[in-house]
């Protein structure tokens, strides 16, 4: 490794370190926080059977990108930290310093390897045939700070990016050893007519070839699992393989293609004779690919070639005939891997996108191929100059091109006449004249041919032109164009500095004939050199500070989505993102809250304004209206929203009419949140419940797989004590959605409610397991985990265990600000470990957290009883009183701890108004009786027998009280007869 590697890749870092203490933003939340493939709760499998988001392949809802390798990493990250989001940034920098210096490595090190070939082969190739360490630092230093990588460095979705790169190169590396072990069984010396014969000088390394072709098409198949635009390597590999392992060009191989055209009908055909070209018909030129065929011809005329076997097939077009073999190879793993992605993972089914998320795809003709033809110099120039970034150029941020006296065409047109300009010099080659019948194309045709692959081929899935995506622009899609820009830029560099050099030299050269001074020439050359030089640090120093700063707007949502509306004023998603980061900070309880709501409904208004059309931001600003209460005006809104949702029924029930298939016309799931959120809006009101119901039916008779219709309606029904039908909302919703911990959650809470525990614990534990932060499923478990009978000793006490595991952890993850968890402990440890300090201990954190819950007060005081602790249990008891004055078993309670103390009369005062609250209350009747008898011994009053007797048909004749009342009895005699 030398020092420019490691220069490269510690620019390429340091230029991202700012990005490290950025959140996860914009679709970071779908692919990470969201996404149930990154759990251990889910099976690592389950990541292979999904696409990027978690969700099915199968499913209608897909957005069919299959990088299971890229989730892969997403889960180690989540395994090593959970949902830290310095681990996810930390792995993306690292990725992308390993990418400039693989980038670099390639430039530099594949020289060596094809010239290490060259000495195996015997053969000394003439000339440099890579990339100078020049031009390669150039291309990596670009590469390393170019700003327009931040949106796939800063944004942690973006690795995919950045690992079908690193995959990619390795492909190419792999396949060149390929290429060029295969091609020296082709390495021909100059054609030598008088022996009619051609020498092999190298013979390939079987085991070799194999190694490296296993090896290209596990990084080929990698790259494509990391994300779907890797198999484009392929087109790279085919131009890498004609220019550098075969050292030709497209002319060059038409040109040794041309005689087997022209002669086809000779071949097969011993006794046919041959024609005989004279050297009158050749040209002048010899430069000309007419006149070079026809000398061809004329030479496999005069030796008599042309016959299938002879020199032209298997001699001369040697290496056409395996550069031709490579490249069906080539193309049979690209057809095999694009069928197997297409039909077994994908299902035959592409993806589809809305005309909000690509307008320009959705357009009529001519509208769609100006617009989208218009995208490729609007791609070019953030290359060029990434001054201008955002991170969603959705909706109307670059509008459509209606008419061909549209300005913007002539960028369009010079786009595709600087392109052809480009293509102009990789394809025509150019020739030594000073040595008969070589052909050396120059080097700087190979290196821009292999730069303008690099460039175009990963761009073309991206570019709208051969299908729709999901996006206008998307500065992450340009982080492996971006690759082959930075090295057509540092070639320009290159012949620039080469151009200001040589002129100097010329000038020298004429000024030395006219005179011996050229002392101004000379420091002329310098100084522009110095200039050009200072150019590029220039460049490079614009680059670094421009990522720099750029970083910062990815460290949250506010603060990208501010940074977006400050470069895009049309774009509704970019303001409606806007709203929704504030919306997330905002309570709406307190006055900040309230504020940030208000200012969240300022943007949603703008959004609605920008795009009138936008159901969305319609539903966002009735959204928003009713968490400020102010429901009048959020259902007007919400109606408005309807009025924009075609009524059309758009998917049929899969389980029950199967005739339209995947050909029906698709609904924007997210407009049916207009009927959910207004119907979860008026449900509040007991006269709207059936109105909101019907609500919910229409979301999803409109697409039968909104899962949320079929949960909120759940959630009704159970709340009108309908739990059968509700278990039926949840099983659909369960149908479409597998892995939501609510879904699992509610099914547990229907057979919850009808007292079937042992079904209601299995659902509490998968929601549990999908979700281990889900509160409630965790509650619900472990409660069920205390209640439930278990005939084994050892498996009660595992289930203990648990629960107070589950209960511990609910605590903690609620920051101790949950009192149902502390008394639920409380319970715990009094009823099954019998352990009552403990109860205590969490009693009083569940008292001090709701100081108005009068039965956890009045369990305090009663536990406190019990472990003498009196003075402290009265405190409680009379806490108790106060939030209840009618509570007959705190009367008790304090009747009882007054007792204890030796306050009889009170405790006496306390009986009693707990039996005028409840007559037929036996415990305070009993101790009432009993404090009268201690009150008078050795005397039993005659007060003390009528309060026993009044009370005593209140008791069964197994009670204490029976026992006192006939012993008290006994006591009367001797007392009698001693007086």
């Amino acid at each position: 490794m030398s020092c420019s590697h490691l220069v490269c890749s510690l620019l390429a870092f340091l230029a991202f370190v700012t990005s490290l203490w950025c959140g996860f933003v914009f679709d970071d939340s779908a692919a990470i926080i969201k996404n149930y493939d990154l759990r251990s709760s889910s099976a690592w499998t389950d990541l292979f059977f999904n696409d990027f988001w978690g969700t099915a392949m199968k499913s209608e809802r897909s957005h069919k990108s299959y990088r299971p390798l890229t989730v892969l990493t997403f889960r180690l990250n989540y395994w090593l930290h959970e949902l830290e989001p310095f681990g996810y940034h930390f792995a993306n920098a690292l990725l992308h310093s390993f990418a400039t210096w693989a980038f670099f490595h390639f430039l530099v090190a594949s020289k060596d390897l094809r010239n290490n070939h060259a000495q195996k082969g015997r053969e000394k190739l003439a000339g440099q045939l890579w990339f100078e360490e020049s031009v390669a630092v150039t291309a990596a230093l670009l590469f390393a700070v170019h700003p327009v990588h931040v949106e796939a460095v800063a944004g942690v979705v973006g690795r995919a990016e950045m690992l079908a790169f690193i995959s990619s190169l390795s492909a190419l590396h792999f396949y060149t050893v390929y290429a060029l072990s295969s091609h020296q069984k082709h390495i021909i010396k100059e054609f030598d007519v008088k022996t009619d014969k051609e020498k092999l000088t190298a013979t390939g390394n079987l085991r070799e070839q194999c190694c490296a072709l296993v090896a290209f098409v596990v990084s080929l198949s990698c790259g494509m699992l990391c994300k779907e635009t890797g198999i484009t390597v392929v087109a790279v590999c085919s131009v890498l393989d004609l220019y550098f392992v075969c050292q030709k060009s497209a002319w060059e191989l038409l040109d040794e293609l041309m005689p087997l055209v022209v002669y086809r009908e000779n071949i097969g055909d011993p006794g046919r004779e041959k024609e005989k070209i004279p050297d009158s018909h050749f040209n002048a030129n010899p430069t000309s690919i007419g006149t070079r065929t026809q000398k061809r011809l004329a030479e496999v005329s005069r030796s008599g070639q042309g016959r299938r076997g002879s020199t032209l097939i298997g001699g001369v077009g040697g290496w056409v005939w395996a550069l031709i073999g490579r490249q069906v190879l080539l193309a049979l793993i690209l057809l095999s891997l694009l069928l197997l992605r297409l039909f077994l993972v994908q299902g035959g089914e592409l993806p589809t996108f809305t005309a909000f998320d690509n307008p320009a795809a959705m357009s009529p003709s001519p509208t769609r191929e100006l617009s989208l033809h218009y995208l490729l110099p609007v791609n070019c120039w953030l290359l060029l100059c990434p001054w201008w970034l955002c991170c969603d150029w959705s909706m109307g941020t670059i509008p459509l091109i209606d008419s061909p006296l549209d300005p913007r065409n002539g960028c369009t047109l010079l786009f595709w006449v600087a392109f052809v300009l480009v293509c102009r010099r990789c394809f025509s080659p150019s020739f030594s004249t000073s040595v008969p019948n070589s052909r050396h194309r120059t080097l700087l045709s190979a290196q821009t041919a292999l730069a303008v692959a690099l460039t175009v081929f990963p761009f073309v899935p991206a570019s709208n032109l051969l299908f729709p995506v999901g996006f206008v622009v998307a500065e992450r899609v340009l982080y492996s164009p971006s690759a082959g820009f930075c090295l057509l830029v540092a070639l320009g560099f290159r012949q620039l500095l080469r151009h200001v050099q040589n002129s100097a030299f010329l000038s020298s050269s004429s000024s030395n004939n006219a005179s011996s001074v050229n002392y101004p020439t000379v420091y002329v050359s310098k100084w522009w050199s110095r200039f050009v030089y200072g150019g590029l640090l220039l460049l490079l120093c614009s680059f670094f500070a421009k990522t720099a700063i750029r970083n910062h707007d990815w460290e949250d949502e506010f603060s990208l989505f501010i940074s977006a509306v400050k470069r895009n004023k049309v774009n509704a998603k970019c303001w409606n993102n806007v709203g929704h980061s504030l919306e997330k900070d905002a309570s709406g309880k307190d006055d900040k809250g309230r504020h940030r709501l208000w200012q969240a409904l300022s943007f949603f208004h703008q959004a609605a304004l920008v795009q009138p059309d936008d159901v969305g931001a319609i539903i966002n600003v009735a959204r928003t209206l009713r968490s400020l209460n102010e429901t009048t005006e959020a259902e007007k809104w919400f109606y408005h929203a309807i009025d924009f949702i075609p009524t059309k029924q758009n998917i049929p029930d899969p389980t029950v009419d199967k005739r339209n298939g995947p050909s029906a016309t698709r609904m924007n799931p997210n407009y049916l949140y207009a009927f959910i959120s207004l119907a979860n809006m008026i449900k509040e009101d007991p006269k709207r419940i059936e109105e909101a119901d019907k609500l919910y039916q229409r979301a999803y008779t409109m697409r039968f797989d909104q899962v949320d219709a079929y949960t909120n309606r759940g959630e009704l029904l159970i709340r009108q004590n309908r739990t059968l039908e509700a278990r039926e909302m949840f099983l659909k919703a369960r149908q479409f959605d597998e892995k939501s911990a609510d879904i699992w959650y509610n099914l547990g809470v229907t057979y919850l409610l009808e007292g079937q525990l042992a079904d209601a614990f299995p659902l509490f534990s998968r929601a549990v397991n999908l979700d281990p932060t889900h509160m409630r499923a965790k509650f619900n478990l472990a409660a069920l985990l205390v209640d439930l009978p278990q005939p084994e000793t050892v498996q009660k006490d595992a289930n203990h265990n648990r629960a107070v595991h589950l209960l511990e952890q609910l605590w903690t993850e609620g920051e101790g600000s949950d009192p149902k968890v502390a008394t639920k402990l409380a319970t715990f440890y009094i009823e099954q470990r019998h352990d009552k300090i403990q109860a205590v201990k969490w009693y009083k954190r569940a008292t001090e957290l709701s100081p108005g819950d009068q039965a956890g007060v009045f369990n305090l005081a009663l536990v406190l009883t019990e472990l003498g602790e009196h003075t402290d249990a009265l405190h409680y008891v009379e806490h108790a009183l106060q939030l209840n004055s009618d509570y007959v078993k705190a009367w008790a309670l304090k009747g009882d701890v007054l007792t204890k103390l030796g306050n009889r009369q009170e405790a006496n005062q306390a009986f009693e108004k707990a039996l005028q609250l409840n007559p037929s209350h036996l415990v305070s009747a009993h101790h009432l009786c009993v404090n009268k008898f201690n009150l008078h011994q050795p005397l039993v009053p005659r007060e003390v027998l009528d309060c026993f007797e009044k009370y005593l048909p209140l008791a069964p004749p197994t009670h204490d009280m029976n026992k006192h009342y006939q012993w008290i009895l006994s006591q009367i005699k001797p007392v009698s007869d001693t007086s």
